[in-house]
């Protein structure tokens, strides 16, 4: 997998400092192409990427990883190819501390490998130019006890970088940071599940409220809970999905869609006529209850506050967050006083695994196909670049929740990627005396029992009997012995029969 990359090395930006809760915005040389030219990009970053060519969103990745077994992806552009200078723009997002889905190492990093024709035309190194995007607040709170960062911005301070044609002022030279099998992520490993497959989605209104825009509350979240709580139902003229609220300084208008089930998912919106200044929070729930929506109270419940807040600049506009979310419920949120020609235009983005099941349940039973439905589309909401426990608060693979949605799995399709991921990453969590982490890839060692680790062999063994892979099991075997040398040493699994 190496030699793939070249001459490609991991290149950041211009300070080597720069890590908490920031987004770097990188451009490529610009590649001449032709027509009919097959293209393929190999392309990893820590923590996460958002991948645009020619002006052009392409991807989202990598699949989480451990860095010492960074996750790579192989991505065919030849779609948005075209004659002429090509470029490409790669936005990186870097948290600065480990959460439930990642591993920091104190350091963020970007490697790419482009080949055009079997040739490679362009690599990752210090001929890229790159700056911090300014537009994201850096001092923000975190989604909750699980995740990164939630997302603050100032869209006056946006651009259309990602066009081939953008003029760079205050751009630098990428930094180089290491080889492509450097240090901090030695290992490269092609991922193992597919790319997710976005697609935009529709979703229905069910309700609009008009609340007080409470300026004691600093914090995004806490207004929009607040407000939402507190505000009367409303109408909203709307034309075509364009809502025109008429608000005062002091007010603020919400619209709640339902989106039928979970999903991994992303409010955005388009604005027209804005004078500059009005906020607008996109917010993500899980449930109602009794027919009221449930807003996460940050100072109770996992401190969840899954709310991303934009400063609006004057004049039309895209908001558009970075990071997948997820939930039954999207809630958007306009405050501060707006001009009669404003409009907004909400959308949802949702992410889902390109999931065949060729062995559907069919029953007679109303209410044990019904079941059998709910169950399906659990698993469907929870699979992700690998299984998760749920989208909205933590979206983290669990073993003994991947345990359980393996035989799921296995139960509807012949699809095991998701299963050998799990496997793997576990695998590579594993320290020095042989224990596995019970939630991958991560470093958040209360959650680690020593029992647990048990489901990893369950799954092996289920895995191998599935599928008779001998070579993974193989590539496997040393932690296998590891765990079972620990398990003998701490006497655990006696109860159970020897």
């Amino acid at each position: 997998m190496i030699n793939e990359f070249g001459e490609a090395v991991w290149i950041g930006g211009a300070h080597p400092f720069d890590l908490h809760e920031v987004y770097f915005d990188f451009r490529s040389p610009r590649v001449k192409g032709g027509v009919g030219d097959v293209v393929e990009l190999l392309i990893s970053a820590d923590a996460r990427y958002k991948l645009w060519l020619n002006g052009q969103f392409v991807a989202r990745g990598p699949a989480r990883s451990y860095p010492h077994s960074q996750s790579f992806d192989r991505l065919d552009l030849s779609a948005a190819w075209q004659k002429g200078d090509n470029l490409l723009a790669v936005q990186v997002y870097q948290p600065g501390y480990s959460h439930f889905s990642y591993v920091h190492r104190a350091v963020s990093g970007l490697l790419a490998a482009l080949l055009v024709n079997g040739s490679q035309q362009l690599v990752s190194d210090a001929s890229w130019h790159v700056r911090r995007n300014r537009s994201f607040a850096s001092q923000v709170p975190r989604v909750s006890i699980y995740g990164s960062g939630v997302e603050i911005r100032n869209m006056e301070l946006d651009d259309v970088w990602q066009r081939v044609g953008f003029v760079e002022k205050g751009w630098q030279a990428a930094r180089v940071i290491a080889s492509a099998d450097g240090h901090i992520w030695h290992g490269l490993r092609e991922r193992d599940t597919p790319m997710l497959v976005e697609r935009e989605a529709e979703m229905q209104l069910i309700e609009c409220r008009l609340g007080e825009d409470d300026f004691m509350f600093e914090e995004a979240h806490w207004a929009l809970r607040e407000a939402w709580m507190g505000g009367s139902s409303a109408e909203f003229s709307s034309t075509n999905g364009w809502f025109q609220p008429h608000l005062t300084f002091d007010t603020t208008a919400l619209f709640l869609f339902d989106l039928g089930r979970a999903y991994t998912c992303q409010g955005w919106a388009e604005i027209r006529g804005a004078s500059g200044g009005e906020v607008v929070n996109i917010s993500y729930a899980d449930k109602m209850v009794n027919g009221e929506l449930v807003i996460s109270d940050p100072q109770t419940y996992c401190r969840v506050r899954m709310t991303d807040s934009f400063a609006l600049r004057k004049g039309n506009q895209i908001v558009e967050p970075f990071a997948m979310r997820g939930g039954r419920y999207v809630l958007f949120q306009i405050s501060g006083e707006v001009g009669k020609n404003f409009k907004l235009r909400p959308h949802l983005r949702v992410a889902e695994y390109p999931l065949t099941i060729t062995k559907p349940f069919t029953s007679n039973d109303l209410q044990l196909a019904a079941i059998a439905a709910m169950c399906e589309n659990t698993l469907l909401a929870c699979l992700q670049d690998s299984f998760v426990d749920c989208v909205w608060r933590e979206s983290s693979q669990w073993l003994g929740d991947g345990l359980i949605q393996s035989k799921i799995m296995a139960a509807m399709c012949a699809d095991f990627r998701p299963m050998r991921k799990l496997l793997h990453d576990t695998a590579a969590g594993q320290d020095q005396y042989g224990m596995l982490p019970s939630v991958a890839p991560a470093e958040v060692h209360a959650y680690t029992i020593p029992r647990y680790g048990l489901m990893w062999l369950e799954l092996l063994n289920f895995y191998f009997a599935a599928t008779g892979d001998a070579e993974f099991v193989r590539e496997l075997w040393p932690t296998l012995t590891r765990q079972l040398g620990l398990y003998k040493a701490l006497n655990v699994g006696q109860e159970f029969g020897k």
